[in-house]
């Protein structure tokens, strides 16, 4: 990751959403009450691995990143799309 925004959601639940957060070092989510976003620190198999077993079958979430992903055979993505950020 070159900066913050590079993986926003990662960013936030590593740092001041912490308490807000579900996972470990490799995967996290927010609690699903609270919003259905999700993020890995880096795209390795392990971490993307980590992710899927995060969110149980028939959930979304939603991934924000500056990178593409190749997902796990576990996830599908149901929409792709590109985001502006201010």
């Amino acid at each position: 990751m070159k900066h913050v925004l590079d993986r926003p959601i990662w960013s936030a639940l590593a740092t001041r959403h912490q308490a807000f957060a579900q996972g470990d070092n490799l995967a996290r989510r927010y609690m699903p009450s609270i919003v259905p976003f999700s993020a890995t620190a880096v795209d390795d198999k392990e971490s993307l691995e980590a992710l899927a077993k995060l969110i149980p079958p028939r959930e979304s979430s939603f991934v924000v990143q500056a990178d593409a992903i190749v997902l796990p055979a576990a996830l599908c993505a149901i929409s792709t799309a590109s985001l502006v950020q201010m």
